[in-house]
């Protein structure tokens, strides 16, 4: 099984890829509080900053011609190819959840109540149910409203982060394309 390009492609949304350095850049920038804020300051979100341009400087444009548009990606051949290297329904299953599962931290972020929910429910177990969800609230809210206007902007942390949703999507459009063409229903 080929994973060359696969990996190139999903190493972003891996932990400690590009996603991981904008979520904490822009948690940072936002104060949204994801990680303590002891755990952040000026010189380590700098040298995030400086990593996040580097990175998308080598990966942005290869990242946007991996992105898969069309069925002549090779992004689309290659995952297409590997699928139909794999025997029976539960490797092609297996196969197609691993790639899947590299996008739940881009989740984590774009829905954090459940992802708090899931997460941090023993952390703050001992806090009123009404704080914890107002917290979320909160939270969910001001991501939503970053979410608005990231689009056009120039913060190098922003504009990574809104390459890397948009690609999300594009790979979420591919998988549906493979998983229709080889009668494949991973829903089930």
């Amino acid at each position: 099984m080929k994973r060359d390009i696969e990996d190139k492609f999903l190493d972003a949304y891996r932990g400690g890829g590009l996603l991981s350095l904008c979520v904490r850049a822009i948690t940072y920038k936002y104060d949204l509080r994801m990680i303590p804020k002891r755990d952040m300051d000026e010189k380590i979100n700098n040298d995030c900053l400086s990593a996040i341009q580097a990175g998308f400087d080598l990966f942005g444009d290869e990242l946007c011609g991996l992105s898969p548009r069309n069925d002549q990606s090779p992004l689309y051949k290659e995952i297409k190819d590997n699928l139909e290297s794999l025997n029976t329904k539960a490797d092609k299953e297996r196969y197609l959840c691993e790639l899947i599962v590299v996008f739940s931290d881009l989740s984590g972020f774009l829905y954090p109540d459940t992802f708090y929910q899931i997460k941090y429910d023993d952390i703050e177990q001992f806090a009123p149910a009404e704080e914890r969800i107002e917290r979320r609230r909160k939270l969910s809210g001001k991501i939503s409203e970053i979410l608005g206007f990231i689009y056009d902007t120039t913060d190098i942390a922003e504009k990574a982060l809104f390459t890397l949703i948009n690609a999300a999507f594009d790979f979420e459009y591919l998988l549906s394309a493979v998983c229709l063409i080889n009668h494949i229903d991973i829903v089930d």
